[in-house]
């Protein structure tokens, strides 16, 4: 006799009501509205899809331009190029690696749709001044919070302050399900536009829309939404553990006061813990960092991307991988924007393994492997004994 698994109540009728947004994917979708503080949530199929979605139902479309980060994870600036716009590429705040608002506030113009902020690594962007300038000229504001599950800014959960925003449940994400997204709003008018892009056209019916009969019927996929929920149990207290596990990792750079800085946390800010990402003091270093902190048995590598994106672009337009796209000379000129705190950024982030910081021993071992790093450094005179920025100081929580 077969056994009955923790999906087997999910019977014929169950599982078709769901991919036409009742059963768990309703529960799922309200669920996580309550739990963010907005009206309306889309599951899709994976966070660089909801972006996709995102900009279309805010009515991107060929030869717009949106603003995206030029240090940033590839998914926002893919999903402009196949709306067949342009991505306009704006430098970020260097302790944040999140879009800077005075670089935005130069690169926006007549021809600027949207903006698209990237919560990049867990720490949210500066969400206040970002949603002033959208207002101020007229444009989209659209968060991709795909690492920053559960973090605050001014008190307001990240995902709950743009237009729509865009989360991810992809392998290696707080809450995974293996692939997945969810697309969130305030917005009733956006919320209907939404679905009906990428929901079954009985959805739409049900809930009192007009049905567009060529919606591309992008669900998230039931037992993905079900095995999301059973997650959503320990979602707080996983949040809890990851933070604690950060402060102590930061506390243990502080303390050593050596080549890594400690992660910066702006005031009035929860990080949202994805990655731990310190710099190191001098971008020459960087590479010895890394291969002294392996070879005393603490997992690190390069941040990513290990490239501003105007560089990658740059680089499939030369080898024709974007072909298809009507305006590659707008893409060759966006790559040629000057973007040089990203260009420092990528020369100078460490991503260690958060988990170091989860147990006495995990912690020891990292704090004697970033003392013995420094000194070592230090005996070849790479580094000085000079005082830490105070910008880099890890906020008191």
């Amino acid at each position: 006799m077969r056994s009955r698994g923790r999906f087997s109540q999910f019977d014929t009728l169950s599982f078709e009501a769901s991919m036409a947004g009742q059963g768990i994917i309703k529960e799922f979708e309200e669920t996580f509205a309550q739990w963010l503080g907005v009206k309306y949530a889309v599951s899709v199929p994976s966070g660089t899809f909801a972006l996709y979605i995102a900009l279309k139902a805010v009515g991107v479309s060929s030869g717009d331009e949106v603003i995206v980060p030029a240090y940033d994870w590839y998914a926002a600036t893919a999903a402009v190029l196949h709306c067949n716009a342009v991505p306009i590429f704006s430098d970020i705040d260097e302790r944040t690696y999140t879009l800077d608002p005075k670089s935005v506030a130069e690169r926006i113009s007549h021809n600027t749709k949207a903006i698209i902020t990237t919560h990049l690594y867990g720490h949210p962007a500066d969400m206040p001044e970002l949603q002033k300038i959208a207002y101020d000229h007229n444009v989209f504001l659209i968060e991709d919070a795909a690492q920053a599950l559960g973090a605050v800014c001014d008190g307001k959960k990240v995902g709950a302050w743009g237009d729509l925003a865009c989360f991810s449940f992809g392998a290696g994400k707080i809450l995974s399900c293996g692939e997945g997204g969810i697309i969130v709003t305030n917005n009733e008018e956006l919320y209907e536009r939404v679905t009906s892009l990428c929901h079954h056209p009985l959805r739409q019916r049900w809930e009192g829309m007009v049905v567009n009969s060529f919606a591309l019927k992008a669900s998230l996929n039931p037992l993905a939404a079900k095995f999301l929920m059973e997650k959503w149990q320990d979602l707080e207290k996983f949040l809890e553990e990851r933070r604690e596990a950060f402060q102590k990792l930061n506390e243990v750079l502080i303390e050593t006061n050596g080549i890594l800085l400690p992660v910066f946390i702006r005031k009035g800010c929860l990080h949202g813990c994805y990655r731990f990402s310190p710099f190191v003091k001098r971008a020459k270093l960087r590479d010895r960092v890394i291969e002294n902190l392996l070879k005393l048995g603490v997992p690190a590598c390069h941040g990513f991307p290990e490239e501003p994106l105007p560089q990658t672009l740059r680089r499939a337009l030369e080898l024709g991988q974007l072909s298809w796209h009507p305006f590659p000379e707008k893409l060759l000129a966006s790559t040629e924007l000057c973007c040089p705190v990203s260009e420092r950024v990528c020369r100078t982030t460490v991503m260690l393994d958060w988990t170091l910081g989860r147990t006495p021993k995990g912690l020891a071992s990292f704090r004697d492997a970033v003392l013995l790093t420094s000194e070592q450094l230090r005996q070849k005179k790479d580094i000085g004994q000079g005082k830490r920025s105070p910008k880099f100081i890890r906020q008191e929580r």
